[in-house]
């Protein structure tokens, strides 16, 4: 599931809990990116955690991620959100 386009499908452009953990997103990491704490991500909540996912999955930090980084556990959690 694309689940940038699950924004738009959705009509109200947030993801809930159980929608954030079919795309990989732990219980901790929704608690900390749903910083107004209204029980959704939103897409700039969503951004944030992807942006975080990102940094975390660019090991050598040239703000790339290689074929090599992707193929990290880090760069799977990466492509978990995005995919």
């Amino acid at each position: 599931m694309n689940y940038l386009s699950l924004f738009e499908q959705m009509g109200r452009g947030t993801l809930d809990p159980k929608e954030s953990a079919a795309a990989g997103i732990t219980a901790s990491e929704f608690s900390k990116f749903d910083v107004d704490k209204d029980g959704t991500l939103d897409k700039a909540e969503y951004w944030a955690l992807v942006r975080a996912r990102f940094k975390v999955a660019d090991r050598d930090h040239d703000g790339t991620v290689s074929t090599q980084e992707l193929a990290t556990s880090e760069g799977g959690a990466l492509l978990a959100v995005l995919q």
